[in-house]
Order: C-alpha cells, then structure tokens, then sequence
C-alpha cells in the first residue's frame, strides 16, 4: 500500500500543480480586470461629483435644490451618490428613518454586486502558498524516489536538480498569491470608500428640513 503510494506521488510529480497556479493567475487578473474599470469609472464620477457639489453643499445651509436637478445630475454623474439622492427623492414621503432603511438596503445591495467576484481573489491569495507547497512536496518525493531506483552515485547528480525544479512551485504559489491578497485588500478598500461617501451624501441630504 505504501509502495503503491509513493508511486503515484513519483508519478504525479509538480507539472499538474504549476498548471493550477498558472490557472489561477489567469483567474486572479481576469477578476482584477473585470472590478477594476469598474470601481475606476465610478471612483472618478464620485471624484467630480464632490470637486462639483460635494464639498460645497457641506458649507451651504440650503440643499433642497438637488431634488429639481435629480435627473441632471445622474446624467452627468453616475456614480452612487447620485443613485442615492435618487433612492432619496423617491421616498420622500415617508419618515427620516424609513428613508434611512431605503438607503441603506440599497447601499448594501450595490456593495454586494461590486464585491461579486472579489472573494476569489481572498481564497486564492490563501490558498496558492500552500499548492505552490505541495507541489514542491511531490517534487522532493519524485527526486527521492529517481535517486533510491537510480542507485546512490547517479541519483545524486539528479536529485540537486530535482529538489531545484520541485521548489519552484513554491516561489509560483507565492507569486500567484501576493498580487491576490494585495489586490483583494486595494478594491475591497475602494468599495468601501465608495458606500462611504454615498452614506455621507445620504446623510448630508437628510439633515436638512423641508422648506415650507
């Protein structure tokens, strides 16, 4: 049985896992890609909404003309502020606080979509260094297993390079891994950069009173 098992990790070798790890690279910068512009377009309209508006309306006293603007203002900003200011006016019947709950399940909700996808990069960024590790396991096992079969004087001269060629698995898991994580962390940080201003606008909004 054990004899069985070390044949099939001679056999397996490291090749199949470098071909994960070169999956998953694909995998990384495809999700990278496709959050990427994304975030990007809604991060720059956010940016010209708060140069334009933003700022000034926390030092005006009167915002109530945002509301006759609503349509003009998603047309030249399409970014969640404006949505939120839309959710707003659509529920401007009702009280503070269920207008607060429709901002916020709506905020939730547009965060759950840009956060679609951005989870693979968290489980890649996990789990690579440990692929990359096994794949070097299963290397150092075949080199083993080449030098016991090949005798002691012939096996030596491959198992330096084996060993070699087996620890590159490692190095791949880590270098699949580390733009992963780092990524995960910058466009999850971006996200939350983004709810954050549209929570503040919605707040800003809210605090002032009707007029009569």
């Amino acid at each position: 049985m054990i004899h069985q098992l070390f044949t099939m990790f001679n056999w397996l070798g490291s090749e199949w896992v470098l071909g994960v790890l070169f999956f998953l690279s694909i995998l990384t910068g495809a999700v990278v890609l496709a959050r990427w512009f994304e975030l990007r377009k809604l991060k720059n309209a956010s940016a010209r909404f708060w140069d334009e508006h933003g700022e000034a309306w926390f030092k005006s006293a009167d915002l109530q003309n945002w509301k006759s603007q609503i349509e003009q203002l998603k047309a030249s900003y399409a970014c969640l502020e404006t949505d939120t200011l839309e959710v707003i006016e659509r529920n401007h019947k009702g009280s503070d606080e269920e207008i607060d709950r429709a901002v916020t399940a709506y905020l939730d909700h547009r965060k759950m979509k840009l956060e679609r996808y951005i989870g693979i990069l968290g489980t890649i960024g996990a789990n690579a260094p440990f692929i990359g590790l096994l794949g070097t396991v299963l290397g150092i096992i075949r080199a083993f297993h080449d030098m016991a079969t090949q005798g002691l004087s012939q096996g030596m001269e491959n198992i330096s390079g084996g060993i070699a060629e087996a620890l590159v698995a490692t190095a791949v898991g880590l270098i699949v891994a580390i733009p992963a994580v780092v990524f995960f962390n910058v466009l999850n940080k971006r996200i939350s950069n983004l709810v954050r201003r549209a929570q503040s606008v919605s707040a800003l909004a809210l605090s002032q009173p009707e007029k009569k």
